[in-house]
């Protein structure tokens, strides 16, 4: 059995005047594990570095556009594709009624930058993915019904939708019967997979 896990968590205040601590919460928020840090006592030791960059980009609502377009163009060496995606899901949470692309445009990101997210490549992988099952499926129904049109003739229109509707699992089925049914009907009768 594994060992249960210590945990931590750190809340972040722009300022502790916003603190909300719903009823029957104070408890928690007052457990040692909790550590809540006031960045507005940290305020005039603002340095430029990307990671307290960042920070004032969680917690500031004021010119966050401008804050992050500093952190991805504004500094020597180009920054994590990952960063950039953080970045980019942080201002879609502070700006609810802008679409992704938009924020892109405010942030100047490119389809280069873009491309270099890892949000970006597994939504790419899963359409690459989704793309060669369709593909795997519409050459089953083609070659099903073809194969059905040589062995028996005719496939009716009505057949033939039914086909193409069908799973690639319930393609690969009827395929292995159509080697020995002794009609066309009885391919897809009987049981199913």
């Amino acid at each position: 059995m594994p060992r249960p896990r210590d945990w931590r968590v750190l809340v972040l205040y722009p300022d502790p005047r916003v603190e909300r601590i719903p009823t029957g919460y104070r408890h928690l928020v007052n457990l040692p594990q909790v550590q809540r840090v006031d960045l507005s006592a940290l305020s005039g030791q603002d340095r430029p570095t990307p990671g307290w960059d960042l920070l004032r980009l969680i917690v500031d609502d004021s010119a966050a556009v401008a804050r992050a377009a500093r952190l991805i163009h504004g500094r020597p060496a180009k920054l994590e594709p990952d960063l950039i995606n953080f970045i980019e899901t942080i201002l879609v949470y502070k700006l609810p009624r802008s679409s992704r692309e938009e924020i892109q445009t405010m942030l100047g990101i490119t389809d280069i930058d873009l491309k270099e997210t890892r949000f970006y490549q597994d939504v790419h992988a899963e359409g690459k993915q989704e793309g060669k099952l369709e593909g795997r499926r519409t050459e089953a129904a083609t070659l099903l019904i073809r194969l059905a049109r040589i062995r028996f003739g005719d496939v009716p229109a009505n057949l033939q939708a039914t086909i193409a509707d069908a799973e690639l699992e319930q393609l690969e089925h009827w395929l292995e019967r159509l080697v020995t049914a002794p009609s066309l009907a009885a391919i897809f009768t009987g049981n199913r997979h």
